[in-house]
């Protein structure tokens, strides 16, 4: 930047050129360290803020089932490529749902909308596995819950392959429409949200409930594709 001496611009020397850009580097330095802890100040509280939202039940849940669910996902993962795997799914979710029940102590309902379809179909039932252990306890009800409800999302990717294949709920996807409708899903979480991660003795129970119910899927969808012999 020029200098005004006597009316005339001149330049500065050398020296203080390079005094101004000292200047100006150390000030982009101060602005540097000032924006990063700020950074710093303000990510610390939003990472602590993201910890304790995922310290949940419903993480904990998910951590202690997470290799039964997926060896479940593995034996859908190609979802419903043709006729014949869909009349298996609607076996497997009828044994299963049917198990669910007993074990809950409920009146048929899902395995009764899957029974319609499989009537449609002219598909028949496989035989229930026995009769199983009653989930008394809240906790471990919640548990078989969380899997029968959570088994509702994936169906969604499912009834779009049922629509490919000629399936609608007039014509043996009954159950598929109906357990994909509804926000059981967003109430189910709610629950879950009442149980604290630290609470020891209830996140056993949820978890052995949903242990045992993603056992009782497994054996109905490998006997369904004939992956296992009777029973």
């Amino acid at each position: 930047m020029p200098a005004i001496v006597n009316g005339a611009a001149t330049m500065p020397e050398n020296g203080a050129i390079e005094a101004v850009y000292r200047g100006l580097s150390h000030s982009a330095q101060v602005i540097k360290m000032n924006v990063q802890t700020a950074r710093a100040l303000y990510a610390r509280p939003m990472s602590q803020a993201l910890h304790q939202h995922e310290d949940t039940s419903r993480t904990a849940l998910r951590s202690a089932t997470s290799e039964a669910h997926a060896r479940l996902d593995a034996l859908m993962q190609g979802g419903l490529q043709d006729a014949a795997t869909y009349r298996a799914y609607l076996q497997a979710m009828h044994r299963f749902l049917g198990d669910a029940e007993v074990v809950l102590d409920e009146l048929p309902r899902r395995s009764l909308w899957v029974a319609r379809d499989l009537a449609t179909l002219g598909v028949p039932a496989l035989p229930p596995r026995g009769v199983l252990r009653r989930a008394g306890l809240p906790e471990e009800r919640l548990g078989w819950e969380y899997v029968i409800v959570g088994s509702s999302l994936g169906a969604r990717l499912l009834q779009r392959d049922a629509r490919k294949l000629g399936f609608d709920a007039d014509n043996g996807a009954r159950f598929l429409a109906a357990h994909t409708d509804g926000d059981a899903w967003a109430n189910l979480l709610k629950r879950l949200s009442a149980i604290e991660p630290t609470q020891n003795r209830r996140i056993t129970l949820l978890v052995r409930g949903a242990r045992d119910a993603f056992a009782s899927a497994e054996a109905s969808f490998r006997r369904a594709l004939q992956l296992d012999a009777i029973p």
